[in-house]
């Protein structure tokens, strides 16, 4: 059988459906009443198949150029078992830490728990709270990022250790850095995003100093962290930047071994481009996404535009620490540079990037690649949905196999903000998704600017799979709501 063959067969393996998802198997789990303003739901699923929901509120305090927000920082869980309901709202933030801006949250064994948020506060604009494994309570809140005129906190991400530790990762503006343009005198600085990070220590109950990432030629890199977690601990980061030496672009990749004590390693390259002897008209650097398969094997997945043509590449971290070469994953006449893939693996050792294909100008078609163990080789596959360019989806695989994608759909023409929300489930048995289950018609529209999903404001339903259910939570009316489906 050839790689082609493998991989179709993979394909049909784990993207296949037994029986459609009827909409009497989604359950409402009880949410109930939330907090005023409840927006922007994250989930994080445990061993134990429990589910952690995070969320913020917010306030609009007064009027035109005096106009104010504030907002405060929830956590809810949702236990184990068909018959669980979400438990009572915690609230994480005090007063003083500002409107939440990005919200993320982490869980460990023993019931570990870590919640952060970047906010516009006068104090600062990083926070942390952590609820120890074996603990009731929450520890105090933590600042990670003091605020100040020079810098502030963006994108964050959070990802837990097998030895308790919890890694803090986020994108920083620095208005104080130092200039690389030749042509400059030493002392000028210039504005940057720059990336840190910073470990729990579960012994020891604090946060490590911040350390400083992949600052080198990281000018007019991404404000969102792009980060994989290996299995056996392993970090590995990526971004992109403008090379001040040369009129290229760089995609930069750094590690991190495993544990308390672990350390970062040296800036690796992952791919560099240089324009044509010839120049080009135009070129772009889109956002590089990273992800790990159960074996520990990372790729990265990355848009570039040179002239009129997207391509979208994928490279093999190998495990002498190098990247392999670029290769092409996609025909650069369908990739759609707009919208946010989403990367799953599944215990077979396979990753899946869902994502939009060019359909016509203003419209994509969700599409799946699907790699063979080990990142072998990847194969395409269309999967019904066509979606406006401004739509955004979720998607989560389950250790089988099993892929449910939650999507929006824009009504037709100028509207009110709001979508339908539907969700497709595959099942390793058939070969081919469910038929569509609308589980609102209502939904809260996705906020864009110029065609991007905002990071700040709603970026679609939150989705997760958790040993045998899957959980989607959406926003809607101005409250979130939630459904589960049990997946057997």
């Amino acid at each position: 059988m050839n790689w082609r063959a493998a991989a179709l067969s993979a394909l049909c393996l784990v993207l296949c459906s037994a029986t459609p998802a009827g909409a009497a198997t989604w359950k409402d789990a009880g949410l109930g009443t939330l907090p005023a303003g409840a927006e922007q739901p994250r989930l994080v699923s445990r061993a134990d198949g429990s589910a952690v929901l995070v969320f913020n509120d917010h306030k609009i305090l007064g009027t035109g150029a005096k106009q104010t927000g504030t907002g405060r920082v929830w956590l809810r869980s949702l236990p184990a078992g068909a018959r669980a309901t979400w438990g009572a709202p915690t609230l994480i933030s005090k007063p003083g830490t500002g409107r939440p801006n990005v919200v993320r949250a982490a869980v460990g064994a023993g019931g570990l728990t870590v919640v952060a948020w970047t906010s516009r506060s006068k104090e600062a604009s990083l926070f942390v709270r952590v609820r120890p494994a074996g603990a009731k309570g929450w520890l105090p809140i933590t600042t990670l990022v003091a605020r100040s005129v020079h810098s502030d906190a963006l994108g964050l991400e959070l990802v837990a250790g097998p030895a308790g530790e919890i890694h803090a990762v986020w994108t920083q503006s620095d208005h104080d850095a130092p200039c690389t343009e030749p042509d400059l005198p030493p002392t000028t600085t210039c504005e940057d995003e720059t990336l840190h990070a910073s470990t729990w220590d579960p012994a020891a109950r604090r946060w490590s100093a911040p350390v400083l990432l992949l600052r080198d030629g990281a000018s007019g890199g991404s404000e969102t962290v792009n980060l994989a977690a290996r299995p056996d601990g392993w970090l590995v980061v990526g971004d992109f930047g403008a090379v001040q030496a040369d009129p290229g672009s760089i995609y930069m990749g750094q590690s991190r071994s495993p544990g308390v004590a672990g350390a970062w390693g040296p800036v690796g390259t992952i791919w560099h481009w240089r324009p044509a002897a010839d120049g080009v008209t135009g070129f772009g650097p889109g956002r590089i996404r990273l992800a790990a398969t159960s074996s520990g094997a990372v790729a990265a997945i990355w848009t570039f535009r040179e002239g009129e043509a997207t391509s979208e590449y994928v490279s093999v971290l190998g495990a002498d620490g190098a990247w392999g070469p670029a290769t092409v994953l996609e025909d650069p006449t369908r990739v759609d540079p707009a919208p946010e893939p989403q990367i799953t693996t599944d215990a077979g050792d396979r990753m899946y990037l869902v994502q939009g294909v060019r359909a016509s100008a203003t419209s994509r078609a969700l599409s799946v690649f699907a790699s063979a163990p080990g990142l072998a080789s990847w194969t395409s596959r269309p999967l019904g949905p066509v979606l406006s360019v401004t739509d955004a989806f979720r998607a989560a695989t389950a250790p089988d196999g099993r892929t449910v994608i939650a999507y929006e759909k824009a009504p037709a023409g100028k509207g009110p903000f709001t979508s339908t929300l539907s969700v497709i489930v595959g099942n390793p048995v058939t070969g081919a998704f469910s038929a569509p289950v609308r589980l609102s018609a209502a939904a809260d529209r996705t906020e864009t600017e110029n065609g991007v999903h905002t990071a700040g404001g709603y970026a679609g339903p939150a989705l997760t799979i958790t040993r045998h259910r899957a959980v989607v939570v959406w926003e809607e009316a101005g409250t979130l709501r939630s459904r589960v489906l049990a997946l057997g």
